[in-house]
């Protein structure tokens, strides 16, 4: 995922998903991202959704054409990404930085977080930007697969 985009030129933009375990919110992340020219997905190997056939589904079979890395541990993966020149854009309502004022770099990755408490203290830790989606209603937070969407029009724009 890194190394091929690396040794071709291309730009390196991955999507890490900290702890999503909808399905139906995995598939549509998926889509989204490969849609927009994601490089790659990276997934908790445990307690987070399975790429399964309605996660296949729901992702229009995006989840067939872009890679996947499923991992132990996310935050070790976030600093390993960090070592290799990746940018780690956190993504919560909570954060300080407007998305509409990120510019990536040609290598960078998305992190979202699971659909109750967002990403982690230690994933979070390991982001070198920490973003938030400006929003003008009354409801806290959009679902992750909306909010993803969202950040990667922006950032793969």
């Amino acid at each position: 995922m890194i190394t091929s985009g690396f040794e071709t030129g291309e730009r390196v933009f991955l999507v890490v998903l900290d702890g999503v375990t909808d399905v139906g919110n995995l598939g549509a992340i998926a889509r989204t991202a490969e849609c927009f020219g994601a490089t790659g997905l990276v997934l908790q190997d445990h307690h987070a959704a399975p790429v399964n056939e309605d996660a296949v589904k729901t992702s229009s079979g995006s989840l067939l054409r872009l890679p996947v890395a499923r991992v132990p541990d996310i935050a070790k993966a976030l600093h390993y990404l960090g070592q290799c020149g990746l940018e780690r854009i956190g993504l919560s309502e909570k954060a300080e930085t407007r998305l509409e004022d990120c510019r990536p770099s040609d290598a960078a990755c998305l992190v979202l977080g699971d659909e109750e408490r967002g990403i982690s203290m230690q994933s979070w830790a390991k982001c070198d930007v920490h973003a938030r989606i400006e929003m003008r209603g009354k409801t806290g937070s959009l679902n992750v697969s909306v909010a993803g969407g969202i950040a990667l029009h922006h950032l793969m724009s």
